[in-house]
């Protein structure tokens, strides 16, 4: 559970801090067009997926050549992308693992 936290907090900073040109991605459409196009475009899969409190998932989308998309699916079934970039690195998790789990 922690995981998708510390995931859902990278992914909403990286919508906070993206420059202005990325955060004006303003297409909307039902998710699984949304998610279709990207997989045609540039070979796009959704790899991390955070659930906010109000009901929205935000979901990073990563191509084979490593550009990225986030996109944001509304309680109601509509996908917005909210900014896209290049250049995708996984981070390794340096936090202690809990012996317990």
């Amino acid at each position: 559970m922690r995981h998708f936290i510390y995931i859902g907090a990278t992914v909403v900073l990286a919508v906070i801090s993206a420059p202005a040109d990325a955060r004006t991605l303003s297409v909307c459409t039902d998710r699984a067009s949304f998610l279709q196009s990207l997989s045609k475009k540039f070979g796009g899969e959704p790899k991390f997926r955070a659930l906010t409190h109000n009901g929205h998932v935000i979901e990073v989308v990563v191509g084979v050549d490593r550009k990225w998309v986030i996109i944001t699916t509304s309680p109601t079934g509509v996908t917005c992308g909210n900014a896209r970039g290049g250049e995708w690195h996984p981070v390794a998790d340096t936090k202690p693992k809990d012996p317990q789990s």
